[in-house]
């Protein structure tokens, strides 16, 4: 590593400007074992003879699963939910949906990716376009586009949104 005289302004972190990070929400939640599972479908089973062999339903597992097909393939894990674990699961579905809302998103940040500056408008990357096309074509500086966008190379991608300071 490299020394650094006395008077180096990088020997000293006073430019760093002070950050208060607050506590995330929380949900009072609780969870136990009881009545889950996981299951590993085998080679030619399917998620009926699987609700069967369980006493639930296809829906119930799909539910569970987050699934939007019953096709599933081997070695796929799935969730479930036996004797009062099944019952139980949608009322504190819908209790737990009630609490979930009540908490409040987070503010923005005063110090966002776009460095504090007014949007213009954002522009999606065309194939073969860069960042000083965008800029001389918008009126501004590749500088202030990576520093609007939060880049740290000039390097852009087809598909990518770029957001064009004001």
């Amino acid at each position: 590593m490299a020394s650094l005289e006395p008077n180096d302004p990088r020997r000293s972190t006073a430019y760093v400007p002070p950050r208060t990070i607050g506590v995330p929400a929380q949900l009072n939640g609780s969870s136990d074992g009881d009545g889950r599972q996981t299951v590993t479908v085998h080679r030619g089973e399917t998620i009926g003879e699987i609700a069967d062999r369980y006493g639930v339903t296809t829906q119930d597992i799909l539910r569970w699963n987050h699934l939007k097909t019953s096709k599933v393939r081997r070695g796929t894990r799935l969730k479930i939910r036996t004797g009062d674990a099944a019952q139980l699961h949608a009322a504190a579905a819908s209790a737990d949906s009630a609490q979930a809302a009540s908490i409040h998103a987070p503010r923005p940040s005063r110090h966002s990716r776009s460095g504090g500056m007014p949007i213009q408008r954002v522009v999606v990357v065309q194939p073969g376009e860069t960042l000083g096309a965008l800029a001389s074509r918008h009126g501004t500086t590749v500088t202030r586009l990576k520093r609007a966008n939060g880049l740290e190379s000039s390097v852009i991608h087809a598909g990518q949104r770029i957001k064009i300071p004001a």
